[in-house]
Protein backbone atom coordinates (compact mmCIF):
# COMPACT_ATOMS: atom_id res chain seq x y z
CA UNK A 1 0.00 0.00 0.00
CA UNK A 2 0.87 3.54 -1.05
CA UNK A 3 1.68 6.16 1.78
CA UNK A 4 1.56 9.89 0.44
CA UNK A 5 2.13 12.89 2.15
CA UNK A 6 1.68 15.64 -0.85
CA UNK A 7 -1.41 15.48 -3.05
CA UNK A 8 -1.24 14.86 -6.11
CA UNK A 9 -2.37 17.07 -9.26
CA UNK A 10 -3.20 15.82 -12.63
CA UNK A 11 -1.38 17.68 -15.12
CA UNK A 12 0.14 17.16 -18.49
CA UNK A 13 4.24 18.27 -19.10
CA UNK A 14 6.18 17.06 -21.28
CA UNK A 15 9.39 15.14 -19.86
CA UNK A 16 12.52 13.60 -20.64
CA UNK A 17 13.97 11.37 -18.53
CA UNK A 18 17.92 9.95 -18.80
CA UNK A 19 18.58 6.40 -17.28
CA UNK A 20 22.77 6.87 -17.27
CA UNK A 21 23.85 3.98 -19.87
CA UNK A 22 20.50 4.46 -21.96
CA UNK A 23 18.97 6.90 -24.55
CA UNK A 24 16.54 9.69 -23.50
CA UNK A 25 12.68 8.73 -22.71
CA UNK A 26 10.36 10.90 -24.05
CA UNK A 27 7.27 11.14 -21.68
CA UNK A 28 4.74 13.06 -20.13
CA UNK A 29 3.56 13.59 -16.61
CA UNK A 30 0.30 11.88 -15.41
CA UNK A 31 0.40 13.90 -11.97
CA UNK A 32 2.82 15.75 -10.03
CA UNK A 33 3.45 16.35 -6.56
CA UNK A 34 5.97 18.39 -4.27
CA UNK A 35 8.26 14.63 -4.09
CA UNK A 36 7.87 12.98 -7.72
CA UNK A 37 5.38 12.88 -10.40
CA UNK A 38 3.98 9.77 -12.40
CA UNK A 39 5.25 9.74 -15.90
CA UNK A 40 3.84 7.73 -18.73
CA UNK A 41 3.63 7.00 -21.61
CA UNK A 42 5.33 3.40 -22.88
CA UNK A 43 8.40 4.54 -23.93
CA UNK A 44 9.10 4.24 -20.58
CA UNK A 45 8.73 0.45 -20.38
CA UNK A 46 12.60 0.14 -20.06
CA UNK A 47 13.47 1.90 -16.69
CA UNK A 48 13.43 -0.47 -13.67
CA UNK A 49 12.64 0.04 -10.45
CA UNK A 50 15.15 1.65 -8.03
CA UNK A 51 17.21 3.66 -10.84
CA UNK A 52 18.87 6.86 -10.45
CA UNK A 53 17.54 8.76 -13.71
CA UNK A 54 17.28 12.89 -14.20
CA UNK A 55 14.28 13.91 -15.52
CA UNK A 56 14.24 16.71 -17.35
CA UNK A 57 10.64 19.77 -17.86
CA UNK A 58 10.26 23.08 -18.31
CA UNK A 59 7.79 25.29 -16.75
CA UNK A 60 7.70 29.13 -16.56
CA UNK A 61 10.33 29.41 -14.79
CA UNK A 62 12.42 27.26 -17.39
CA UNK A 63 14.18 24.35 -18.10
CA UNK A 64 14.86 21.98 -14.33
CA UNK A 65 16.95 18.61 -14.58
CA UNK A 66 16.15 16.98 -11.41
CA UNK A 67 17.93 13.56 -10.29
CA UNK A 68 15.49 11.02 -9.63
CA UNK A 69 14.73 7.83 -8.23
CA UNK A 70 12.51 5.26 -9.65
CA UNK A 71 10.05 4.23 -7.19
CA UNK A 72 7.79 1.90 -9.72
CA UNK A 73 7.67 1.26 -13.55
CA UNK A 74 4.81 -1.02 -14.28
CA UNK A 75 2.01 -1.04 -17.20
CA UNK A 76 4.14 1.68 -19.28
CA UNK A 77 4.35 4.09 -16.28
CA UNK A 78 6.71 5.12 -13.99
CA UNK A 79 6.60 6.58 -10.83
CA UNK A 80 9.58 8.85 -9.96
CA UNK A 81 10.63 10.65 -6.67
CA UNK A 82 12.86 13.34 -6.86
CA UNK A 83 15.98 13.13 -5.24
CA UNK A 84 17.22 16.87 -4.47
CA UNK A 85 16.03 20.25 -5.87
CA UNK A 86 17.04 23.52 -5.97
CA UNK A 87 15.55 26.55 -4.93
CA UNK A 88 14.30 27.68 -8.26
CA UNK A 89 13.04 24.24 -9.12
CA UNK A 90 10.80 24.05 -5.94
CA UNK A 91 9.27 27.50 -6.26
CA UNK A 92 8.46 26.63 -9.96
CA UNK A 93 7.25 23.11 -9.33
CA UNK A 94 5.35 24.60 -5.71
CA UNK A 95 3.61 27.55 -8.76
CA UNK A 96 2.77 24.84 -11.19
CA UNK A 97 0.37 22.74 -8.27
CA UNK A 98 -0.86 25.97 -7.08
CA UNK A 99 -2.26 26.98 -10.37
CA UNK A 100 -4.74 25.41 -13.17
CA UNK A 101 -2.82 22.82 -15.48
CA UNK A 102 -1.67 24.02 -18.52
CA UNK A 103 -1.25 21.52 -21.49
CA UNK A 104 1.02 22.59 -24.65
CA UNK A 105 -0.03 21.19 -28.54
CA UNK A 106 1.23 18.40 -30.15
CA UNK A 107 3.58 20.75 -32.15
CA UNK A 108 5.32 22.44 -29.20
CA UNK A 109 5.70 18.53 -27.42
CA UNK A 110 8.40 17.46 -30.26
CA UNK A 111 9.80 21.31 -29.88
CA UNK A 112 10.07 20.79 -26.83
CA UNK A 113 11.14 16.85 -26.65
CA UNK A 114 14.09 17.56 -28.78
CA UNK A 115 15.46 20.17 -26.87
CA UNK A 116 15.06 18.42 -23.19
CA UNK A 117 17.00 15.54 -24.76
CA UNK A 118 19.79 18.26 -26.18
CA UNK A 119 20.23 19.62 -22.11
CA UNK A 120 20.18 15.83 -20.64
CA UNK A 121 23.13 15.18 -23.26
CA UNK A 122 24.91 18.25 -22.90
CA UNK A 123 24.78 18.90 -19.16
Amino acid sequence: MEHRCDRRVLVGIDVVVHDRGNSPIDGRTRDISRNGMCVEPGALQGLRTGAAVRVAFRTGFGLHILPALVVWAENKRAGLMFARMDERSRTALFRLLDNSPQYSSAGDRHKTARALRWNLQHD
